[in-house]
């Protein structure tokens, strides 16, 4: 693109971009309101190639000028202002917008409010669905918290690409690498159900072998949300869903489970890198439980142990 080109009628044309027709209608909405607002900031005169790192941290200035204190939502829209500026010019400008130490504290007490605890993830495995769909809808959910898949993944497994012999589902549908994730015994006699339920033959028809065990996403979505809502463990747009069950798992497994870092990357299809910086959130009950062992408090009083560590 020609770096001469006014802001406006560049943001007109990223519009028309294939990028942007890819998107979904939720994501163009979120874009739209991020790069109008970047339109009434800059001058109408304004080339792409004049923006630089000061006339971003004036933008986002401006933000908090207009009344928007969440850091997060700043953020996101200059990522948004910063992806546009590489389609249009082919370069990064190097700036990015400083969370207060108040804004910090507040959201890292909102992300320990989101996770599940060991007591939470009790409740939810327990929970008894009502309706004509229970065994298919406690499958689903025993699936989240077994295997750490993706709500994409898990809405689209098809009934070919379960083996009950090895009590492995393979995840073919992924937005990282297609890959195998395991089941316990319990789910497997959900499996077993669930296809009595459907009167399915498996080992004869290629029909049902090609059927998806579950609805599409959104009413995966809807699913889990209303039991949380039930089980008093969801309170509005609080972030809790299916994704969450992804962050406990990864979570449990390396902090009770003892499992190496880079298999659970595998066994998630992530980087381990992103699971140590996003997924990893130990509750007190676990880290009480690690710090036990360590200490050794389950084999000495805690007073003794220490003096006879200070006489040696």
């Amino acid at each position: 693109m020609d770096k001469t080109t006014h802001v406006i009628e560049s943001i007109a044309l990223y519009f028309r971009s294939k990028r942007m027709l890819a998107l979904t209608d939720a994501t163009k909405d979120l874009y739209g309101y991020a790069l109008q607002s970047f339109e009434q900031f800059a001058d109408k005169q304004v080339m792409v190639e004049q923006i630089n790192h000061a006339m971003l941290e004036k933008y986002c200035d401006s933000l908090e000028e207009e009344g928007i204190k969440s850091a997060s939502t700043i953020k996101q829209y200059l990522a948004i202002i910063k992806s546009w500026l590489r389609w249009a010019t082919g370069y990064t400008i190097d700036y990015s917008y400083r969370e207060t130490s108040e804004e910090k504290k507040k959201k890292q007490q909102k992300y320990i409010d989101r996770w599940f605890d060991e007591a939470e993830v009790d409740m939810i495995l327990e929970y008894e669905f009502k309706n004509g769909t229970a065994i298919r809808n406690a499958l689903f959910v025993r699936l989240l918290f077994e295997t750490g898949a993706r709500v994409q993944e898990i809405a689209n497994i098809a009934w070919k690409s379960v083996d009950m012999t090895e009590r492995t589902v393979f995840l073919r549908t992924s937005k990282t690498l297609p890959r195998p994730a395991f089941f316990s015994k319990g789910t497997s006699a959900l499996f077993n159900q669930y296809r009595s339920e459907l009167n399915l033959d498996l080992e004869n028809s290629i029909e049902d072998r090609d059927k998806n065990l579950f609805p599409e996403v959104a009413q995966c979505k809807k699913i889990f949300s209303k039991m949380l809502v039930d089980l008093g463990l969801k309170d509005g747009a609080d972030g809790r869903g299916p994704h969450t069950a992804r962050h406990y798992v990864a979570t449990y497994l390396y902090y009770v489970g003892g499992m190496k870092g880079d298999d659970i990357a595998t066994l998630l299809g992530d980087t381990w890198d992103t699971i140590k910086s996003i997924y990893l959130h130990p509750s007190p009950a676990i880290l009480r439980k690690r710090v036990d062992k360590a200490m050794e408090w389950g084999m000495h009083d805690p007073k003794n142990f220490m003096d006879d560590c200070l006489m040696k």
